[in-house]
């Protein structure tokens, strides 16, 4: 689904469903570098479960136009902006990463449009390494790798956790 918001073309993934005002709406707000994608299982869940749903791109990422917005606190603006252009009165606020501290943020200043807050992957303060933050404003690629391997723990990146069923990269392993 295509809004406009702010002069800008906005993304939000739907779950394949339209909009039923009359329906709970959840709102997935992505981590930084990312985009509605990692939200696709989970939007198509709720969508087909009988709730609205928008998976966002925010500005400056996936389908979104830029550029980025600097600060949480914008983005927390943008967010409410984006559930008002909707015409969405209230939202579940879940929030991956950076997406966690916008939705914590909007919570705060706007309590009465959040339904329930669900925060992954998250802590206050979020430290950001400077080496990233660095090869971020150079527009280096670089900073999309760190993203992807930092996010990740060393066995998570190599597989062989044998305690999550349906999860194994040795398949070799015939247990």
């Amino acid at each position: 689904m295509q809004f406009e918001l702010q002069g800008r073309r906005i993304y939000a993934y739907t779950g394949t469903k339209s909009i039923v005002p009359s329906q709970r709406t959840v709102l997935f707000i992505h981590g930084a570098a990312n985009d509605h994608s990692v939200w696709a299982l989970q939007s198509r869940y709720f969508a087909y479960h009988g709730f609205n749903v928008l998976a966002v791109d925010l500005p400056g990422h996936g389908k979104s136009d830029g550029p980025a917005l600097s600060t949480i606190e914008e983005l927390a603006h943008w967010t409410i902006e984006l559930l008002n252009t909707a015409t969405l009165h209230k939202a579940t606020l879940v929030g991956h990463s950076m997406g966690a501290l916008i939705a914590l943020h909007a919570t705060a200043e706007h309590a009465e449009r959040v339904e329930k807050l669900v925060l992954v992957g998250s802590a206050y303060p979020m430290k950001v390494s400077d080496a990233l933050l660095q090869t971020a404003h150079a527009g280096d690629h670089a900073a999309v790798e760190m993203i992807n391997v930092w996010s990740h723990s060393p066995a998570g990146q190599t597989g062989g956790n044998r305690d999550l069923p349906g999860y194994a990269h040795d398949h070799r392993d015939n247990r």
